[in-house]
């Protein structure tokens, strides 16, 4: 009896950690960016642009630097390109980068 108690005690401190588990800039981007060919010099448009599938809120807030809930917001008003998808909300990079070279000419 106690074996079995340790055994779900175990289980469930595993599941809660990696639950709880942080999502960081420094997670985030370990993921990402080491796939991409880049260089010191590469613009986030450019590298926005070279990611092969959409993005959801919180990726595009981490290439840049803002929080998700302004994503959200800017979303909602009509400020950045966004598909909607039922009610979750996808970013094309393709559009994400045109829509940052946009802004920084």
């Amino acid at each position: 009896m106690f074996l079995v108690f340790r055994v779900v005690l175990i289980i469930v401190l595993i599941s809660q950690a990696i639950y709880f588990y942080p999502v960081t800039r420094e997670n985030t981007f370990s993921l990402v960016l080491p796939y991409m060919d880049y260089t010191d010099t590469t613009s986030i448009a450019d590298i926005i642009g070279q990611l092969k599938r959409l993005l959801t809120a919180i990726e595009l807030g981490e290439y840049l630097g803002i929080s998700p809930k302004t994503i959200f917001a800017w979303a909602k008003q009509g400020r950045v390109p966004v598909i909607r998808m039922g009610s979750a909300l996808r970013f094309d990079p393709k559009a994400i980068a045109a829509w940052l070279r946009a802004r920084s000419a």
